[in-house]
C-alpha cells in the first residue's frame, strides 16, 4: 500500500534518531597512544580521529600543560566537532614566514563545529594568502558546506609580522556559499598590523558570504576591520 505523509514523516525522523543514536566520541591527546575510541586510550593525532569519526561524532581535544597541536594542517571533511577536553587545546603556529599551508582547519563539510578551540599564529608564520579556519565546498555530499558553527574559539597573533596579503582569521568565499555560518563567542585578539608601519596590513576578521550567517557575541581587540563580504 501507499505510504502516507505521516507514515513518512515518522519514517524520516526515525532515520534523524538513529543517526544521532549511532553518534559516539573519539579522544585525542598529542601524549596519547592509544586508538582514539576512549578516554583512557586517546590516539595522537587530531586528523587521524577525524579520519576515523563517522558521521555526526565528536572529537574531544586535550589541553593543558605540555600538550600543544603546531604547524599542522587539519581536513574536516564530514559531520563532526572538534571541542575541548578539560582545558582548551592550543593549535600552535611557529616559525618561518608561509610556515602553514595556506589555512590551519579547512572545513569542508557541512554540519561541523568547531567549540573552545585555541589558535596561537606567529605573525612571521603567516604568509600571502594564509588563513586560520577556511570553509570551503562541501566534499562530503557535494554542494555547498552548510550549518558550520565556531563557538568559543580563540584566534591570538602571539607576534607581529607575516605578509600584508594574509588571509582572515576565518574565511568563507566560495562558490556555492554555505548557510547558517555561525561565529560566536569567540575571541580575537592582536590581529591588526605588522612590523613595516609604512606597509602595515588591515585585513578582515571575517570572510563571510552565505546566507543566514550570525556573528554573536564575539570580542575583538586590537584588530582591524570585523568583517567582509555579504552575509544576509
Amino acid at each position: 500500500a501507499e505510504m502516507t505523509t505521516t507514515t513518512r514523516a515518522v519514517m524520516a525522523w526515525a532515520a534523524v534518531l538513529t543517526g544521532l543514536l549511532r553518534a559516539g566520541d573519539w579522544w585525542v591527546d598529542s601524549l596519547g597512544s592509544g586508538d582514539g575510541t576512549g578516554s583512557e586510550t586517546p590516539m595522537s593525532s587530531v586528523q587521524a580521529a577525524i579520519n576515523a569519526a563517522g558521521v555526526g561524532d565528536t572529537i574531544h581535544i586535550r589541553g593543558g600543560e605540555g600538550r600543544v597541536y603546531t604547524n599542522t594542517l587539519y581536513t574536516v571533511d564530514k559531520p563532526v566537532a572538534l571541542q575541548d577536553w578539560t582545558a582548551k587545546p592550543i593549535f600552535r603556529i611557529t616559525n618561518a614566514v608561509d610556515s602553514i599551508p595556506t589555512r590551519v582547519v579547512h572545513v569542508a563539510a557541512g554540519d561541523v563545529t568547531l567549540r573552545n578551540l585555541r589558535f596561537e599564529i606567529a605573525g612571521t608564520a603567516i604568509g600571502d594568502g594564509d588563513n586560520i579556519v577556511q570553509i570551503t565546498t562541501n566534499a562530503f555530499s557535494g554542494g555547498a558546506a552548510h550549518n558550520v558553527t565556531l563557538d568559543g574559539c580563540e584566534f591570538v597573533m602571539t607576534a607581529f609580522g607575516g605578509h600584508h596579503k594574509q588571509r582572515s582569521p576565518v574565511m568563507q568565499n566560495t562558490t556555492p556559499a554555505g548557510t547558517n555560518i555561525v561565529v560566536r563567542n569567540c575571541l580575537f585578539r592582536n590581529w591588526d598590523r605588522d612590523g613595516d608601519t609604512g606597509d602595515g596590513y588591515r585585513l578582515n576578521m571575517l570572510v563571510l558570504n552565505g546566507e543566514r550567517c550570525q556573528i554573536v557575541d564575539n570580542v575583538f581587540t586590537n584588530t582591524s576591520k570585523i568583517l567582509a563580504g555579504t552575509p544576509r
